[in-house]
């Protein structure tokens, strides 16, 4: 590589390195070639004149200290680029953002083309920490352009975060993990972004964030059906945040669209794999809800044509929460194994904590969403969620973290009121299906508490993020979820709900996403490591252990960040493997007025949900324990528009939702 040099007698051009240099106070003006001696038939050595030390240097006082140029060295190779990167986090930048436009080149319309375009924020050029792949969609509407971005954050174009450290009153400094979205929730990453975004299209307009997700630098990977993903999720934010923003032109879903002729079935899974994100980490997903439509195409064969609609993960946690003293019920219970003594039943309360809430259509709204949440509605119908303790055990001597014998570590399950507290053998011979389900119906109540784990920058924060701000208060945000609801169940829904009461909560709590490894190798999410998870792993040598575990997700008196640091401690001293913190999620429940007016709304609409095998068949300084749930636990009068026979249809930063427009339609 050769180096431009300024020839002799011509003036410096001005280059960017000497707008730099004049920036920096430097002077940048041509310094005259020294005079050479005439040639000497016996040349005298001439004394040659020292340079003073600050030579070429204007010194200013207002600006000769570290940080009163307003600059970070962190834009080092903004400032000072050179052809080619030291680093080929570039080039994962380029291979992603090349593999997009690809996409986009072989499945758009060309009025899609125009209306879209694929951006980078270079980590290089602007002062941003991770480079971004910026999917925008423009619009313009009433003389004014608006422009939609989804960001595609990319790990491995910067150095891994590095924890910060956080002064909390009274205690001192505590150590929080920094991920992604922290990055993405800043302002000034908004800032920077916003900006580039303008000077790129080069038009004034409003920029709407459309929402982001982490490619984390582990789970690159170039496969075609990786790329038509990532586009389909970012263009489906696009497009809705921008219908919002300016009012749709599409009418919303409803039950009004299922057919005669359609039958809708949902179907129960349950399993100890887990699945993956849109970006490859790990996802716990020990139960799958997945509603399907079947229309009879031809009656004299049995031909039918189906399409799955929709799709609920997640995992059911136990809240240690007995029955007040007077509710005990002393029975004379027949446990098989257990003595037939008088217990006090009911210890726990579980919850369907939902990893995942999805379409598996093309489109992806608020009024599809509540379609989903409404299917796993039908868990609590006969305890149909304890399938989930009867999928396969854990292998030979292997602590089998999902194990309800570990209750016995807090409940006495011997019958002797001076024993011991010990394991239950889950695994004897003599323990089979039916002494499961005393177990469970002895010690766990019967109904479920729906609580939604949305991720801070995730796939689909962007319209997730719209329950966070509804339980913080937003009220166009709560708006949105009413109206949906009410456009999905063709009005029932508004005739059955209180708009003034309250549709989710925050618990006031932030969680680890991420994964460690297994024995196999194997990435594990870990969120595996629940409250019964924690009794398996210390109930017997350490109990105090689990109190803490438990307190850092339900003692909201103490400060978040304590919380934080304290889980992470406990998940570090019982897991062998490093355990990876790949971004956080923040927990929402659901408040069980709202669930049942939305169930009872389905069902006025005349929606019949036939469940496919597996959904009913029946093998499925506060006082610890001593929080208020009755308004989270979902009643009896749910899931009714679950049918067992076989009719047929008869006729948000974080907090600041994308849905804070008016649900007004477009004209």
């Amino acid at each position: 590589m050769s180096v431009k040099r300024q020839g002799e007698g011509q003036q410096p051009t001005n280059t960017a390195m000497a707008d730099a240099m004049r920036q920096a106070g430097m002077n940048t003006g041509a310094q005259p070639d020294p005079v050479q001696p005439q040639a000497q038939a016996a040349p005298q050595p001439q004394a040659q004149q020292q340079q003073p030390f600050n030579a070429g240097v204007n010194m200013n006082q207002q600006n000769s200290r570290v940080g009163s140029r307003g600059r970070s060295v962190l834009d080092i190779n903004a400032n000072h680029r050179r052809p080619v990167p030291r680093n080929l986090t570039g080039e994962d930048v380029q291979l992603i953002s090349q593999g997009l436009k690809d996409r986009a080149g072989r499945i758009m319309s060309e009025q899609q083309k125009k209306d879209f375009n694929i951006l980078v924020l270079d980590n290089n050029q602007n002062p941003v920490t991770y480079s971004s792949i910026l999917v925008c969609y423009r619009e313009q509407f009433q003389g004014t352009n608006h422009i939609a971005v989804y960001s595609l954050m990319v790990e491995s174009s910067g150095a891994p975060l590095e924890p910060n450290s956080v002064n909390i009153p009274g205690t001192g400094q505590v150590e929080v993990d920094i991920v992604g979205s922290d990055i993405y929730l800043n302002k000034s990453y908004w800032q920077v972004l916003e900006k580039f975004v303008i000077d790129s299209f080069g038009v004034d307009a409003l920029v709407h964030d459309a929402g982001c997700v982490v490619i984390a630098a582990e789970c690159e990977t170039t496969t075609e059906a990786y790329f038509n993903r990532l586009l389909h999720n970012s263009t489906q934010a696009c497009y809705a945040i921008m219908d919002n923003k300016l009012g749709g032109t599409e009418e919303p879903f409803s039950l009004g669209e299922v057919g005669a002729n359609d039958q809708m079935i949902a179907r129960v899974d349950f399993t100890r794999q887990h699945g993956e994100n849109i970006v490859g980490l790990p996802v716990r997903e020990d139960i799958a809800v997945t509603m399907s439509a079947q229309t009879q195409t031809d009656p004299q064969f049995g031909l039918q044509q189906s399409r799955p609609l929709t799709r609920v993960t997640g995992y059911v946690d136990l809240m240690y929460q007995p029955a007040q003293q007077a509710g005990f019920q002393q029975n004379q219970l027949q446990m098989g194994m257990f003595q037939q003594q008088p217990m006090a039943t009911q210890m726990y309360q579980p919850r369907f904590v939902m990893t995942s809430i999805d379409t598996l259509t093309d489109a992806v709204s608020m009024e599809l969403q509540l379609l989903a949440l409404a299917t796993a509605l039908g868990l609590n119908r006969n305890g149909q969620w304890s399938g989930t303790y009867y999928a396969a055990k854990g292998k030979g001597t292997d602590v089998d973290l999902k194990d309800l014998g570990a209750l016995g570590y807090e409940v006495n399950l011997t019958g002797d009121p001076q024993a011991k507290p010990d394991r239950l053998d889950t695994r004897a011979t003599e323990f089979d299906n039916n002494a499961m389900r005393q177990l469970i119906n002895m010690l766990i109540a019967p109904k479920l508490i729906y609580s939604l784990d949305i991720e801070e920058a995730g796939e689909l924060s962007w319209i997730h993020q719209t329950y966070i701000a509804a339980a913080n208060g937003d009220a166009d945000a709560n708006l949105a979820i009413l109206q949906a609801a009410n456009n999905l169940t063709m009005g029932h829904f508004q005739t059955l709900f209180n708009p003034n009461n309250p549709v989710c909560y925050d618990d006031q709590d932030r969680i680890h996403l991420g994964y460690y490894y297994d024995r196999e190798g194997n990435r594990r999410d870990l969120r595996e490591i629940d409250y019964v998870a924690i009794l398996n792993l210390a109930g017997k040598t350490n109990p105090k252990l689990v109190e803490a575990w438990e307190d850092t997700h339900r003692n909201t008196q103490v400060p978040l960040e304590i919380r934080l640091a304290q889980r992470k401690a406990i998940l570090q001293q019982l897991i062998s493997s490093e355990i990876h913190v790949k971004g956080f999620a923040r927990r929402v429940s659901f408040d069980n007025t709202f669930l049942e007016a939305l169930s009872l709304a389905i069902e006025k609409s005349g929606l019949a949900i036939r469940p496919a095998k597996g959904l009913d068949d029946g093998a499925a300084t506060i006082q610890r324990g001593g929080y208020a749930l009755d308004h989270l636990v979902a009643g009896s009068n749910i899931g009714n528009f679950f049918n067992y026979g076989s009719q047929q249809q008869q006729n948000s930063r974080l907090f600041a939702s994308p849905f804070t427009g008016s649900w007004g339609r477009r004209q």
